[in-house]
């Protein structure tokens, strides 16, 4: 977990020189895509990663950052709200 699809490749024993192609390949399989999901869903579960969580850090950041007269990272707080939320 945390690989990247070339990554994966070379650890499933492709060539370095094509292991872009075939880690791009794999990322269309649908069990492949299956199985990210369900490892995904798992770690999520396992850290208790929410929406709502995340908003919440979100808005305790952008807070902060209002306090400490940092308007440009308020602004990268409210942009990965809007973000998570699939408002942009």
């Amino acid at each position: 977990m945390g690989e990247n699809a070339t990554q994966a490749a070379i650890g499933a024993g492709y060539s370095p020189k094509t292991a872009h192609v075939q880690g791009s390949r794999m990322l269309r399989n649908v069990k492949v895509l299956s199985k990210i999901q369900d490892r995904m869903l798992n770690h999520r579960e396992r850290c208790s990663i929410t929406v709502d969580n995340l908003t919440a850090e979100l808005e305790e950041a952008r807070l902060l950052a209002m306090k400490a007269n940092r308007p440009s990272a308020a602004v990268r707080a409210t942009i990965a709200k809007a973000k998570l939320h699939r408002l942009l």
